[in-house]
């Protein structure tokens, strides 16, 4: 049959053990854009034959998958990203923290994407980058990245597709405090205009002999970056005045982001504490409002209700 993107889903098996290639059992709402790329690292053997041909064998050295996925954020079903960066947790309220010494079990995927008779799957999928962005006036939303073990034929399975509710900009509120802490103190209400919180860890694929596929991974350090977008207030120029006078140190902050819905039965809190590296960016401009933009590089917080550099929380119906 003829491919018609319209008709392409994303669906989700979630792995007990990595890549045991589980069936998919949840179906993605809220996925704008998927892309699974398969990885092979080839070479071609330039043995001497005593002819000018560029070679006559040659030499499948690895194998292995990539995917990058991007949508809206939907609360329920932000819980199986969550649980892929930071590891599972299995009781409600979850609650989800960059670990110093990773002993969480991850979730990994199999990912399933196409549309009926044309469907490939990349199976082990681990995440090792999550984007959360949060605009003035729509919905928050994501991006990720995943390696895994290569890609196969596949086909959907029959799924429906779940009731979710959107995270909005409009349920979003912000909060500002040393990085002693504690965080989620000190609210900058009517101020902030948009945040980019960029959630990244140095995971990797692992191959030993035998394995024409990785047959394992391996954790990292943490990294990433957040972005604030808020309005020159009086409270945000004792922020930036404290920040620019630091000589010794730069200034050290705990933020948290949390969207709650109309309802407030579904919340979703982000937890950073972070540098300010580089001086704020003063005098910018949204729709004729003055700003400042801040960057934040991550940083280990020893305030005993965080001890870590991104914490995230999750409460369901």
């Amino acid at each position: 049959m003829t491919y018609i993107p319209s008709l392409e889903k994303v669906q989700l098996g979630l792995e007990t053990v990595w890549a045991d290639l589980a069936a998919p059992t949840v179906q993605l709402v809220g996925v704008t854009d998927c892309k699974i790329t398969p990885r092979l690292e080839s070479a071609q053997i330039t043995d001497k034959r005593g002819t000018t041909m560029p070679a006559y064998i040659a030499s499948v050295n690895k194998v292995w998958a990539e995917a990058d996925l991007s949508g809206v954020v939907c609360y329920s079903h932000f819980r199986h990203w969550l649980d892929a960066m930071f590891g599972i947790d299995a009781v409600a309220p979850y609650a989800y923290l960059a670990e110093l010494d990773p002993a969480t079990t991850l979730r990994s995927f199999n990912l399933v994407y196409g549309q009926p008779d044309v469907t490939y799957s990349m199976g082990g999928g681990i995440l090792d980058k999550l984007s959360i962005v949060g605009p003035l006036n729509g919905p928050l939303t994501f991006s990720a990245h995943l390696l895994g073990k290569g890609v196969a034929d596949d086909t959907l399975e029959v799924l429906t597709d779940d009731d979710v509710v959107l995270a909005m900009g409009s349920h979003c509120q912000v909060y500002i405090d040393p990085i002693a802490g504690p965080v989620g103190a000190t609210e900058i209400a009517q101020t902030a205009f948009g945040f980019n919180a960029n959630i990244t860890v140095d995971r990797k694929l692992v191959w030993h002999l035998g394995s024409l596929n990785p047959d394992s991974y391996r954790h990292g350090k943490w990294g990433g970056s957040l972005h604030l977008s808020v309005e020159m207030t009086s409270a945000m120029q004792d922020i930036l005045d404290a920040a620019l006078a630091q000589t010794i140190t730069p200034g050290a902050y705990a933020i948290r982001i949390k969207a709650t819905d109309a309802l407030t039965t579904s919340i979703l809190t982000l937890d950073h504490a972070g540098h300010l590296l580089a001086a704020p960016n003063l005098f910018t401009d949204s729709d004729g409002v003055s700003t400042v933009e801040m960057d934040f590089a991550p940083a280990f917080s020893d305030d005993v209700t965080f001890l870590t550099c991104w914490k995230a929380g999750l409460v369901l119906p």
